[in-house]
């Protein structure tokens, strides 16, 4: 079999800035409008989340029959909203899943998530066949930093 196709390339910081200026002009926009309608008039939604490169090492070193991840874009309620941070309610999000592409019989890429419900958490702890989730929001928490808030 060939191998697997790469799935990203680089990006210049221009081309992000238009990228993140056309989210928040459209789609942020649109989705802060609901929530102010849905909770209140200062809700905002999300512009942004982090994750840290060793929570994404120990997620593969948890899992590792996964070759790739898929991201899923998602929102929180208040059943999965941390207890901590309910203004997550109604918040867009993304979840990392373990997954394994690979070439079907066919020659044809297929992927499969591996999530199972099971699991005992790993010395890292993180649970094999669990998906990645509760990035830090922004907002409410937006770190100060070199970002890209004063070119977008």
């Amino acid at each position: 079999m060939p191998p697997l196709p790469k799935t990203g390339s680089s990006v210049a910081k221009q081309k992000i800035i238009s990228m993140v200026k056309a989210y928040r002009d459209n789609c942020r926009q649109l989705s802060t409008a609901g929530l102010q309608k849905r909770f209140h008039a200062l809700k905002e939604e999300t512009k942004t989340a982090w994750v840290s490169k060793q929570d994404l090492l120990s997620f593969f070193d948890a899992n590792p029959a996964a070759n790739s991840m898929r991201i899923y874009f998602a929102a929180h309620d208040a059943a999965t909203a941390p207890v901590s941070i309910p203004e997550y309610d109604g918040q867009l999000t993304v979840i990392f899943v373990p997954a394994k592409a690979y070439f079907g019989e066919a020659g044809q890429l297929k992927i499969d998530d591996l999530l199972t419900d099971d699991g005992v958490p790993g010395a890292n702890g993180f649970i094999p066949g669990q998906g990645l989730d509760d990035f830090p929001l922004c907002p409410p928490t937006c770190p100060e930093g070199d970002n890209l808030e004063a070119d977008v």
